[in-house]
């Protein structure tokens, strides 16, 4: 008998205390913190939020609730057991799914915001590394780098104009490889092992 006694307490409490709990909470919250149940619950009531109990939990139970009761004020619909938030029931999970997708959808932009953000300081660090190369490297050998560049760039596109701006941005590159300036990847890496992420 004594082996089974911590599991019928468990059964016990997550059958009648537990919804009975959440019933005197719903009859606090409709009628005020004083409210009592002279007649105790009706097994109604108590079943309905153990129901409530076996798919949520207090906290979310405690939240339909307060949702049920403020829908029944806004439509003046009287209520005056548990049962009667029964009509609330699928509005309030459908209302949670939809703020779950909001707050992930927001998730998903703010992550997005976040990448774009460290892409731009990336790129402005880049730039500065490039920029500092360049003004440390000898201009012949910058010139060197230019002129093989445009000879590459005329005989893969013969007859094409060849854009200045397409020159530089090939010899940023080759800068970039020469010098191990850091890729997008290794530079986030970097900030992350600085946070201690």
């Amino acid at each position: 008998m004594q082996a089974e006694l911590p599991f019928t307490l468990a059964i016990d409490e997550n059958t009648i205390q537990k919804p009975q709990e959440i019933v005197l909470y719903f009859h606090q919250q409709l009628d005020g913190p004083d409210a009592i149940t002279e007649f105790g619950f009706s097994e109604k009531e108590t079943a309905f939020a153990a129901s409530l109990l076996e798919k949520h939990t207090i906290e979310e139970t405690k939240a339909f609730i307060a949702y049920g009761i403020a829908e029944a004020k806004k439509t003046k619909f009287e209520i005056r057991s548990l049962g009667g938030l029964k009509k609330y029931y699928a509005p309030h999970v459908k209302n949670l799914r939809e703020k779950a997708k909001e707050k992930a959808k927001d998730t998903e932009e703010k992550k997005i915001q976040e990448n774009d953000r460290r892409q731009s300081e990336y790129e402005a660090y880049r730039a500065t590394e490039i920029t500092r190369l360049r003004s440390s490297l000898p201009p012949d050998e910058i010139e060197r780098m230019e002129n093989a560049v445009r000879d590459e760039l005329e005989a893969k596109n013969p007859g094409s104009k060849i854009f200045i701006g397409w020159i530089r941005q090939r010899v940023n590159h080759l800068l970039a490889e020469r010098h191990k300036i850091v890729s997008f990847e290794e530079w986030q890496k970097k900030g992350e092992d600085k946070r201690g992420v």
